[in-house]
């Protein structure tokens, strides 16, 4: 009787090692371990983790897609510190603009929007980079102070860059100078050992290359600009420079380290969510009211969201829509106003906010607004070309 219990103990002990066994296969089958070295295609689930092998700091360009939307996508190093947010808002679908600084396994989480589980596609590719990634084109110094700064670098003056950002941190950036005439210099600053610097969102053109002072860890560019000048920029370091630069990568190449400028002191615009994030303002002194911007006490408007499925389309949309307060009042011939990339015009822009001020103020008489976002991203384009008739 003891030899049957104790035989029937270990056939019970192997069973539970054997089941164990082939759990802990099936879990290390599941954590699937992705070579990031060339172009991969991979499917992401909302329950289990993938992890990303990268053997060398590298950029990386693709995008995540779902059938159904998802609420974030992480990606996590190997000491489980977050590192890049490759989706941080709800969205069926976003492009991946990704520089590695360090080779280590990561660990991509995908958490659903709903409590279904759910699948992505994946996409990814690294891009070849040329083999120098310094930059640091001659610009014009028009700024006196920063002049003089390099001035006194260049000539061996102790302290001098020390002196120079505690100007900076006690006033923050960047730089203004006024002068005659209405004018001003603006001049961006970024400080640290950085191959490049690029800012996104320069008074001309848009995008501009920032310039090192030799010997000292400061980029910068200046500007002339109107002292009535008001805008957003951000900051990029590190950016990436393509070998080949095809379907202007280069250009885009900035969205991969563009953040906010760490000097400046003044609000943000924005929210932090998107491809593009948040920014960092730049106002001065005699700039326009942007008062319709603020919050002012009037009464608010409701804004509610749906999704809607047109006839001809394949999946639903999402839509919103602001109605003035109840104090107002509405009939089906009050104007209409239709804003596309509604998303934007709700995040970015507080378009509640200012209908609630216009409408208060009798600027505009009370209206509805609806905000049309794309089915996709990738959609955009083609749903907003111009009409040809």
């Amino acid at each position: 009787m003891i030899i049957n219990i104790i035989n029937c103990n270990w056939i019970i002990m192997k069973w539970i090692f054997f089941v164990t066994a082939l759990f802990t296969q099936i879990v290390s089958a599941q954590a699937m371990i992705v070579e990031a070295n060339k172009p991969q295609r991979i499917e992401l689930h909302s329950q289990q983790d993938t992890f990303l092998k990268i053997n060398e700091p590298g950029y990386y360009r693709g995008f995540i897609r779902s059938q159904s939307h998802m609420e974030h996508v992480i990606a996590f190093n190997s000491a489980g510190d977050p590192i890049k947010k490759l989706l941080n808002h709800e969205a069926r679908e976003t492009e991946i603009f990704w520089y590695v600084d360090q080779a280590d396994t990561y660990r991509i989480e995908m958490k659903s929007a709903d409590t279904e589980v759910s699948k992505a596609e994946m996409q990814l590719a690294p891009m070849p980079l040329k083999k120098d990634q310094y930059l640091s084109p001659e610009v014009s110094m028009l700024s006196p102070t920063l002049s003089r700064t390099a001035a006194d670098i260049h000539g061996g003056v102790k302290d001098a860059e020390k002196k120079f950002w505690q100007i900076i941190e006690s006033q923050g950036a960047p730089l203004v100078e006024y002068q005659p005439d209405n004018k001003a210099f603006v001049t961006f600053l970024f400080r640290g050992n950085a191959n490049n610097v690029r800012l996104l969102g320069a008074p001309y053109g848009g995008h501009a290359q920032m310039s090192k002072i030799e010997g000292s860890d400061i980029w910068f560019r200046s500007f002339e600009v109107p002292d009535s000048t008001r805008l957003s920029y951000r900051i990029a370091p590190n950016v990436p420079q393509l070998a080949r630069d095809t379907n202007r990568e280069q250009r885009r190449a900035v969205l991969a380290t563009a953040a906010l400028d760490p000097l400046n002191l003044e609000p943000s615009f924005g929210s932090d969510t998107g491809i593009f994030g948040s920014a960092s303002t730049l106002t001065l002194k005699h700039a326009s009211s942007d008062s319709v911007a603020t919050e002012e006490g009037n009464p608010k408007g409701q804004l509610t969201h749906f999704l809607y499925q047109g006839d001809a389309e394949v999946e639903a949309r999402h839509i919103s829509l602001y109605e003035p307060n109840s104090v107002y009042s509405t009939t089906d011939k009050s104007p209409l106003l239709i804003l596309f990339d509604g998303e934007s015009y709700i995040d970015k822009v507080p378009t509640p906010l200012v209908m609630d001020n216009l409408i208060a103020s009798k600027a505009i008489p009370p209206m509805r607004v609806v905000f049309v976002n794309p089915l996709r991203p990738s959609l955009r384009a083609k749903e907003l070309t111009p009409n040809k008739a």
